[in-house]
């Protein structure tokens, strides 16, 4: 394999897996960690990655999650209409699993008036759904994500594994298409 091809097979492999660290570059293409950092410089300079601490990012990939008041008002009628869609779904005397983020949150003002049973990792969730009559609402507990305000640790984790739910709305951050 010579020099750039390698590095459009770095790239192709970024591109899908969003990142990776040096040292899992050099071990799948069997060259040292010195030519990885070469080469990540190489396509950083073409716009083809960006070098991140320890490794390399897809281009316009970011690190964590948007900090949730940013994200309230983005997108507000997608959400709602994604929402409406995923509560139709949703009969009555089921047991739900809602994901964190705003447009569970949107799902959740749907759901209000269902008799259901709802876990949820996202304490705005909880907060509005425990104000409904008809909805009883379970969260894991522990500590509370600064960012994402929903709990994220592994206890968490643990906690909903042993939920049995009939329907789950998971969520994944914004991506963006156009980056």
């Amino acid at each position: 394999m010579t020099a750039d091809e390698r590095r459009r097979a770095i790239a192709r492999y970024i591109a899908e897996h969003g990142e990776a660290d040096v040292q899992t570059l050099a071990e799948r293409f069997r060259v040292s960690s010195m030519t990885i950092r070469r080469d990540r410089l190489v396509l950083a300079g073409e716009n083809k990655i960006a070098v991140t601490r320890g490794g390399a990012a897809f281009v316009g990939y970011r690190y964590g999650e948007p900090a949730r008041n940013n994200k309230v008002a983005a997108n507000l009628d997608k959400k709602r209409a994604i929402a409406r869609v995923a509560a139709s779904l949703v009969p009555d005397d089921a047991c739900v699993l809602l994901d964190a983020g705003t447009t569970m949150l949107e799902l959740a003002k749907f759901l209000f008036h269902k008799q259901l049973v709802v876990v949820t990792v996202d304490v705005h969730i909880a907060l509005l759904l425990s104000q409904s009559p008809t909805v009883r609402v379970f969260t894991p507990g522990g500590e509370v994500d600064r960012d994402s305000q929903a709990h994220t640790a592994i206890s968490a984790v643990r906690y909903l594994s042993r939920v049995n739910a009939s329907f789950a709305f998971v969520c994944s951050a914004v991506w963006d298409a156009a980056k």
